[in-house]
């Protein structure tokens, strides 16, 4: 299964940049190993200036990873719900 998430600047330029090789979601979307994941890079209004309100957008940057390990909630004081990924460049 493919995911598309929206991922904040810092958190995509990371995992870009293989500096990053895990995302800490909601498991909202039922994760499971070997599903793929489509971090699309996004701008919320006000992140870069506060000052200077823009409009939401995706920036047309993406990175496509595997799920190669998770960690469910409950685990290692993991919030209920929520999930970190494992990642593998694809």
């Amino acid at each position: 299964m493919l995911h598309k998430l929206k991922t904040l600047p810092t958190h995509f330029n990371a995992v870009k940049d293989g500096r990053k090789n895990f995302e800490i979601r909601k498991n909202d979307r039922h994760f499971q190993i070997d599903d793929e994941l489509l971090l699309e890079e996004f701008e919320p209004k006000d992140y870069w200036d506060p000052e200077d309100p823009k409009e939401d957008r995706y920036t047309g940057s993406f990175v496509h990873r595997r799920i190669t390990y998770i960690v469910k909630g409950k685990e290692y004081g993991l919030k209920d719900g929520y999930v970190v990924l494992g990642i593998e460049k694809i």
